[in-house]
């Protein structure tokens, strides 16, 4: 997905998938695509940057643990993983499929095609 933003930004990965393990360079992309996505300033924390299992972060501070935390948390239970590039979309993505599946079985449980 960061290869698409710009040419700027398909050199620098090409770049880096040269001189870097391909995973680190995913990771780098994806950090930079949530941080573009959720508008986050370069304080903030994306939800990629947060301790899974260390989510319980206790000071909402101007870096925004808690928000990343929390938005990591929703994307997880979703089943969406937390290097996700577009976190809010396919958090949207994931809960209309769910209504629509609930939909589907609520229609089916009552005989209705």
């Amino acid at each position: 997905m960061k290869r698409q933003m710009s040419e700027a930004d398909r050199l620098q990965v090409a770049g880096m998938l040269k001189e870097k393990p391909w995973r680190e360079t995913a990771e780098f992309c994806s950090y930079g695509c949530q941080c573009d996505r959720l508008q986050l300033k370069p304080w903030q924390w994306p939800p990629c940057e947060v301790d899974p299992d260390r989510a319980e972060y206790t000071d909402d501070d101007h870096r925004g643990r808690i928000a990343a935390a929390r938005l990591l948390e929703r994307m997880l239970a979703l089943g969406i993983s937390r290097w996700e590039p577009d976190p809010v979309a396919a958090i949207v993505e994931a809960e209309r499929a769910r209504k629509d599946v609930a939909r589907a079985a609520c229609r089916g449980a009552s005989g209705q095609s």
